[in-house]
């Protein structure tokens, strides 16, 4: 997982940690933390930040270093699985590791089956990448809009992905509109206008999600282009007065 999707995923992180270590001192009372979880959460956080700052090594003695205090927390293996699945590192193995034991160790948490999908994603497998967010979507029915919009968009991807243009356009038609809060609409039509070596009118609809949404509500949809390897860089180029007129139709 690299730094674009944090946004979503690393707040759905802090929330469980905080509520797992809690639950550690008793069945859903709110209780205030004890110096070691405050502790563990503070490396966690410090993990997160290095990694952002490509100092992997580092990152991981943090990591190391918090599953000493804690080595039964799920989130530990969490963080450390998405420092390996960085693009510099792409170490599929051991990310698959850390995220099948998070799992193991809280089942029906959201952050580890995300992962596990993402991971299928990065690498290519987009049929195993569909069925891991499709189960997402079914079984977490109360997400944030901004996180289903973007499972669905990645779900949108991997059919397209498989060479299912028509299901995908239906799919697009069934969740997304030009009106939602997300850019999810306009990062599907981009993707289709790049499916169709239309890099102009790609390039525009980038361009309108980029005016109408801000940078935090576009990076993790930008992240899933990079890594479906749609774009090489998550800099959004300028679109020209022709591609606009064609993407407003």
């Amino acid at each position: 997982m690299n730094r674009t999707i944090k946004s979503y995923v690393w707040a759905i992180f802090a929330f469980t940690l905080v509520a797992d270590l809690r639950a550690q001192d008793g069945e859903g009372q709110k209780k205030e933390l004890t110096e070691s979880q405050k502790r563990v959460m503070k490396l966690l956080t410090e993990a997160h930040d290095l990694q952002g700052r490509k100092r992997y090594v580092d990152a991981l003695a943090k990591v190391t270093e918090a599953e000493a205090l804690s080595p039964d927390n799920p989130e530990i293996f969490n963080v450390r699985g998405s420092i390996y699945l960085a693009a510099q590192l792409r170490d599929f193995d051991k990310a698959r590791s850390d995220f099948n034991k998070a799992k193991e160790l809280a089942p029906d948490a959201v952050p580890p089956q995300f992962n596990l999908a993402e991971l299928e994603f990065v690498a290519g497998n987009f049929s195993e990448a569909e069925k891991g967010f499709e189960g997402l979507t079914s079984k977490f029915d109360r997400m944030p809009v901004s996180m289903r919009h973007l499972l669905k968009f990645k779900i949108f991807i991997c059919k397209v992905k498989q060479g299912q243009r028509s299901a995908a356009e239906s799919y697009l038609k069934e969740n997304f509109t030009f009106m939602d809060d997300t850019p999810a609409y306009y990062f599907a039509k981009a993707v289709l206008a790049m499916e169709d070596k239309q890099d102009r009118l790609s390039n525009e609809w980038l361009a309108k999600a980029q005016v109408i949404f801000k940078k935090p509500d576009t990076a993790a949809f930008l992240d899933s282009l990079l890594e479906a390897h749609y774009i090489h860089s998550v800099d959004i180029p300028e679109a020209d007065g022709q591609a606009a007129g064609e993407a407003s139709k």
